[in-house]
């Protein structure tokens, strides 16, 4: 029997060019937003649902974090966006909006 067609050549991930924005899941590329990663790192680490957040949102009234929690969901950004946080930034953010603006600040200054 010969061989008539031809099956699809599987991506390597590590040969795709790597962005913070982008998961590579399967060998597929999926866009998964700053904002929809920030959303779902919060809903994580302080097991609130997530339609509960949006951009308005105050951390630590709104959803009840403490200082610890807050800390660890910089430290948790940090390492989700390969960026860094100084500790005078963090305490100007309040909101997951302010977040949001501030990853994307980072990874734009990258």
């Amino acid at each position: 029997m010969p061989f008539t067609t031809l099956s699809p050549i599987p991506v390597m991930p590590f040969l795709l060019p790597t962005n913070d924005v982008f998961d590579i899941i399967a060998g597929e590329k999926t866009v998964s937003s700053v904002s929809e990663k920030v959303i779902n790192i919060i809903a994580d680490q302080l097991a609130v649902n997530k339609e509960q957040i949006t951009s308005e949102t105050d951390i630590a009234n709104d959803l009840g974090a403490d200082s610890l929690d807050i800390a660890e969901l910089m430290i948790a950004f940090e390492e989700e966006f390969d960026i860094s946080i100084n500790e005078s930034q963090d305490e100007k953010i309040s909101t997951v909006g302010q977040v949001i603006q501030y990853v994307e600040s980072r990874l734009n200054a990258a």
